[in-house]
């Protein structure tokens, strides 16, 4: 069985990298992107690709907003349903079995997550920074100890 991974940031796929190697994947799938005008992530994922690790590479551009966050029009709507097909023909042919996300509190990785679960795949979030642990709110008062050291 395959893995599917989706990054949409360098540290992303650096993350997923260290996942496949640590837990020793084999047939892994990635769909890779980049947030609005970062085009240049696509070099850098090459720069840093372990050979051999990846069994297929896909491109996709605008990856983040594929969820129909923005839908505007109706080319939009066929945008996104043409994207569906795309990722759910990919998980088809490669035989997956998981989905790796990056992050839990993004949308479009959340809407991922429902939509692939519903199709029976298994979901596995990779988180990619310590924000993201945080569930609740952050309230801090300063003392005036703490002011001065700030100063």
């Amino acid at each position: 069985m395959a893995n599917l991974f989706f990054v949409f940031t360098p540290f992303q796929f650096f993350a997923a990298q260290q996942i496949v190697h640590s837990e020793g994947l084999h047939d892994n799938i990635l769909i890779e992107g980049y947030v609005t005008t970062n085009n240049h992530f696509i070099e850098i994922y090459d720069f840093m690709e372990i050979e051999g690790m990846w069994k297929e590479k896909h491109v996709i551009h605008d990856i983040e907003h594929w969820d129909g966050n923005r839908i505007k029009s109706i080319k939009d709507i066929r945008t996104i349903y043409k994207k569906y097909q795309t990722f759910k023909a990919i998980a088809e042919k490669n035989d997956v079995e998981r989905v790796f996300l990056g992050e839990i509190q993004n949308q479009t990785c959340r809407f991922t997550a429902v939509l692939f679960s519903h199709l029976g795949y298994d979901i596995a979030f990779f988180e990619d920074g310590m924000s993201h642990y945080i569930n609740r709110p952050y309230n801090h008062k300063e003392t005036f100890s703490e002011k001065i050291k700030i100063f």
